[in-house]
């Protein structure tokens, strides 16, 4: 009686572990996108003594172990894409310290001569005023004192030009240069000839200029 009862509760276990097996098999093949017929399921869910909610909720599961898995790979290919990338980082740094260090050992000796041209250039001064200063050729002095002179003589007629030429400027709003021809034709004719004062002045301010350094560069020379 033991042995026979033995035997029917050892089949029992088989089947359900064959059932069992094959409500796995069905949730599988519905996650993969497979699509069983309806008396098939009926058939392993009654079998399995499973119910719809229970390969629902199986075939969600694995969707979700599938995505952990993906995520895996991916983690793992990011992983070994950052260790890549750091390792073109540490060679670009590399690079660049060998370049600073090349830019310091070829800077450093011209630093060091500009530095002592400068220090030099300080304790030769301003050889090209003492020069000008120590001129004794009485000419070029009159000369300079002449051009001098006309200078400042032109500055101040190019100031008093300059007024005259913004006061008739001034007249082209007031009531008679609206109203009267005589009185535009006169205004007009004050700012021409201002104008024209001024600009001529400006040109004789420019030559007078270049004479000027021309003296004195030829005091610098004497």
């Amino acid at each position: 009686m033991t042995a026979a009862l033995d035997e029917v509760l050892e089949s029992v276990s088989e089947f359900e572990g064959d059932a069992s097996e094959q409500f796995e098999q069905l949730a599988r093949s519905i996650h993969k996108g497979e699509k069983p017929t309806a008396s098939r399921v009926i058939e392993v869910l009654r079998a399995s003594g499973k119910t719809k909610e229970n390969l629902s909720s199986l075939v969600s599961l694995l969707g979700r172990r599938d995505k952990c898995r993906a995520e895996m790979e991916e983690r793992e290919q990011i992983v070994a894409r950052n260790a890549e990338l750091r390792a073109q980082v540490e060679a670009e740094n590399a690079k660049l310290e060998a370049a600073v260090q090349a830019h310091q050992a070829a800077c450093h000796p011209l630093q060091y001569e500009i530095q002592q041209n400068n220090q030099r250039q300080m304790q030769i001064g301003q050889p090209e005023a003492e020069l000008f200063k120590s001129c004794e050729c009485g000419s070029l002095k009159s000369q300079l004192t002449s051009i001098t002179f006309q200078l400042e003589s032109n500055a101040r007629k190019r100031s008093e030009a300059s007024d005259r030429l913004e006061r008739a400027r001034a007249n082209r709003s007031g009531h008679d240069y609206q109203r009267f021809a005589d009185s535009r034709k006169l205004i007009d004719e004050r700012i021409t000839r201002a104008q024209s004062e001024v600009t001529a002045l400006a040109e004789e301010s420019c030559r007078l200029v270049e004479k000027r350094t021309a003296i004195e560069q030829a005091m610098r020379e004497w």
